[in-house]
């Protein structure tokens, strides 16, 4: 229980450069202090000349309740009130007592659980399992831990901390941090890293996440004209008047984050191989995204769109943004077979699904002699082979975690679809973690064979289903699309003895341009 107690400090006389003495002064200053004996209490007086407001001074005081009486009117006499004294001092690296750091540097140090450090710069690695408080902590420093208070500034990094001070300004903030301030403590101008969290309290300025993992706000208030970006607003969050959504905010909490802020004027066009970030902004916008809280990224190099789930990253690629009047949200096409996104605004961003590493892929092709793959407007991998002879390949939308001890390159499997046929894949490193992406067969011309037909059924695996003058064929075709000299009008099917050793009959695609392509048959 806190309880007030009374207190003197008593300044002694000194003299000033004109010798004129100045008195001796009592100040009678009243605080809260633990009031169980054997507690220790620190307290920071700053006292400021009248006469030139320049002019302060600063003495930290400890306050140590060695017994405890209760008067009349239920104060707390404390009988031991000790100034500290000294500068911090650094045996072993360790900081382990209450001590002032004014106009000093302490760099690479550990703060013990009894650890106080108040004034001056932080530099370096700093484990804190004390408080610090009134401090600069220096660019490129990290401080992970322990509790926060005071005025801070941060130019480096702050690591699953705690803030029960009055602002805490700037710099980046990582992992969990908790504002338990009893004094309104403000968090402000501050970048998060990754996945961070910033639980309770109050938040100001710019709060900016990082689009691969934004940040989560939960149980906090923030305050009228903030700006947030990348972000994701939890359980909690109480909005002040005229708070500014940029971009990749989105809500898993009761706040409502205005979708035409998201999508304001976001232009239905490509720049290039990247799609506009207000485009992609809106596009996390739609509720799918939204109520998940996931965010797709783009990949600045390349210009696929990520999004990782658990263990499993999916991967597509812009191809054409059109204006539409359709409903908003995602839509599969099946000409060919490709997704659709739809944003308010009537923009439809029409993708693919893309080779998730792509320099791997064609390195480990260059070591079989092959030349490097062409990307075809449907999507497909074209491989060439000789004269006449390609592959015709499909990536998978998505790439999932496997062992860190996986053999790397491309894999050749035994299909789990048709008897005596295989398979590819491409297993690569990612960010220190190995993802697999198979590789499927497809169809050469998928153009000529939606066009043929209305009831075409891509599967998975690479299987597909279509009819064709009234009979049905369902298989999966070979990679190898062959060149033949004798063009057709229409897409053609002819049986071909059992070319896979499966005791069943196959056919050959042979499209118009005269290429041809076997389709093993799955009964």
């Amino acid at each position: 229980m806190l309880k007030a107690y009374a207190w003197k400090i008593k300044k002694r006389t000194t003299r000033i450069a004109s010798k004129v003495k100045i008195k001796t002064m009592e100040l009678l200053l009243n605080a809260g202090v633990m009031s169980s004996a054997g507690t220790t209490n620190v307290i920071t007086i700053t006292a400021t000349s009248q006469a030139n407001p320049k002019v302060t001074a600063i003495a930290e005081v400890e306050i140590n309740v060695t017994a405890t009486k209760v008067n009349s009117i239920g104060r707390v006499v404390v009988d031991d009130a000790v100034i500290a004294a000294g500068p911090c001092t650094t045996p072993g690296g360790v900081i382990n007592r209450l001590c002032r750091n004014s106009g000093r540097v302490l760099k690479d140090i550990t703060i013990g659980p009894e650890g106080n450090i108040s004034g001056g710069t932080l530099t370096g690695e700093i484990k804190n399992q004390g408080m610090v408080s009134q401090v600069l902590i220096e660019g490129t420093s990290v401080l992970t831990g322990g509790k926060i208070s005071g005025y801070v500034t941060n130019e480096g990094t702050l690591v699953k901390i705690e803030f029960v001070g009055a602002e805490l300004t700037g710099g980046i903030l990582s992992d969990k941090i908790k504002n338990t301030s009893k004094v309104g403590g403000v968090i402000k101008d501050v970048r998060l890293a990754k996945d961070a969290q910033i639980i309770g309290g109050i938040v100001a300025g710019e709060i900016s996440g990082d689009p691969e993992g934004p940040a989560t706000l939960t149980d906090l208030t923030i305050r009228s004209g903030t700006k947030l970006s990348h972000v994701i607003l939890g359980k909690g969050v109480k909005l002040g008047e005229g708070v500014i959504f940029g971009e990749g905010v989105t809500s898993t909490g009761d706040v409502e984050v205005p979708v035409e802020k998201q999508t304001e004027s976001e232009p239905c066009e490509l720049e290039g191989a990247q799609l506009p970030e207000p485009l992609l902004s809106a596009i996390n916008g739609l509720p799918l995204f939204k109520n998940n809280a996931w965010a797709l990224t783009q990949d600045k190099a390349l210009g696929y769109l990520e999004l990782t789930i658990d263990v499993i990253r999916y991967a597509i690629m812009p191809v054409s943004v059109t204006e539409t009047t359709e409903e908003a949200g995602l839509v599969l096409r099946r000409d060919p077979h490709s997704l659709s996104f739809i944003t308010d605004s009537g923009c439809d961003v029409f993708t693919q699904p893309a080779v998730q590493a792509q320099g791997a892929l064609e390195s480990a092709l260059s070591e079989l002699g092959l030349a490097e793959f062409t990307v075809q407007d449907n999507g497909n991998l074209s491989i060439p082979v000789e004269a006449g002879i390609w592959y015709s390949v499909r990536p998978d939308w998505l790439a999932f975690e496997v062992k860190s001890d996986s053999d790397k390159g491309l894999l050749i499997d035994q299909s789990a679809i048709v008897n005596g046929y295989f398979t590819a894949s491409q297993v690569f490193e990612d960010e220190g973690t190995r993802r697999k992406q198979h590789l499927y067969s497809a169809v050469a011309y998928p153009e000529a064979l939606y066009s043929s037909d209305d009831e075409v059924i891509t599967e998975p695996f690479g299987l597909v289903r279509f009819t064709l003058e009234g009979k049905t064929y369902h298989g999966v075709v070979d990679y190898v699309v062959t060149q033949n000299d004798s063009p057709t009008d229409t897409l053609q099917v002819e049986s071909i003895p059992d070319a896979n050793g499966d005791e069943i009959e196959d056919v050959v695609l042979i499209y118009p341009a005269g290429e041809q392509q076997i389709m093993f048959i799955v009964e």
